[in-house]
């Protein structure tokens, strides 16, 4: 079966619990429960996964309390290109040197840039270690025995992707909290936050400012987002929003 979301019309549109809550009332597949999850991920994408009734429904309803969404197949949502990863941009002129972890260099024209994103999100990891703890049974006899512990960890990340209209389509340089980026040959590290939003500041200036997502266009005002999985959605939000103004523009 066909499924389908809902996008947001405007990036800062607001959109509240009650909102959402009302809507979920008039669908089949979501409960109330389930819209504080959605309030806290809204990033371009609200909802998705739906079927079509359900999604005008959830449709109507935001806009009968004045909130304008779009409808759209979950198919027709733009994917992604796999990604290659460098570490070091520089810029010479009018074109770009990336180089990644081997050495090797790639040059992108300033000019062949469609799209720039970056931003910070965390990433849950799964820990665990093995104990060992002494029990004593009915008969106090006392063994030993292994005792599993498991956890999560949040790792923070930042994330700067190009995307060119040549190959490769996307390239990023990303920092974790045990690694280095470089631009203009001065070390970027994720502690250092002037650092990385003088970095950041360095490379909106690469695009217009309706070619960049919303952490470039504001780079004092970085937030740390939920997942990557948000983080792209922005993105692909973004190029949905590329393509239907084309399309509207070939159509009159």
């Amino acid at each position: 079966m066909d499924t389908y979301c809902l996008l947001q019309t405007e990036l800062d549109q607001p959109i509240g619990i009650n909102d959402l809550e009302e809507a979920a009332d008039a669908t089949v597949e979501i409960a109330r429960l389930d819209c504080l999850g959605i309030y806290r991920d809204i990033h371009g994408v609200i909802v998705a996964g739906l079927s079509h009734a359900d999604a005008l429904a959830f449709q109507r309803v935001l806009a009968g309390r004045g909130i304008a969404t779009i409808v759209l197949a979950d198919e027709d949502l733009p994917v992604l290109h796999s990604s290659y990863q460098v570490q070091r941009i520089d810029r010479d002129g009018d074109t770009l040197l990336l180089t990644d972890a081997m050495g090797q260099v790639r040059e992108l024209p300033v000019d062949a840039l469609v799209f720039l994103a970056a931003g910070f999100f965390g990433k849950v990891e799964f820990k665990q270690s093995w104990d060992l703890r002494v029990d004593v049974d009915s008969s106090g006899e006392s063994k030993v025995v292994p005792v599993r512990k498991a956890w999560e960890e949040v790792e923070l990340i930042f994330r700067l992707d190009l995307f060119a209209s040549r190959e490769p389509h996307r390239l990023n340089l990303t920092l974790t909290k045990g690694s280095a980026l470089f631009h203009q040959g001065e070390r970027v590290r994720l502690r250092d936050r002037e650092g990385v939003a003088a970095f950041m500041t360095a490379m909106a200036g690469l695009l217009p400012e309706e070619r960049l997502n919303s952490q470039l266009r504001h780079p004092d005002q970085a937030h740390v987002l939920r997942s990557q999985h948000l983080y792209e959605n922005e993105i692909r939000w973004h190029f949905e929003r590329f393509i239907a103004a084309d399309r509207t523009q070939r159509s009159g």
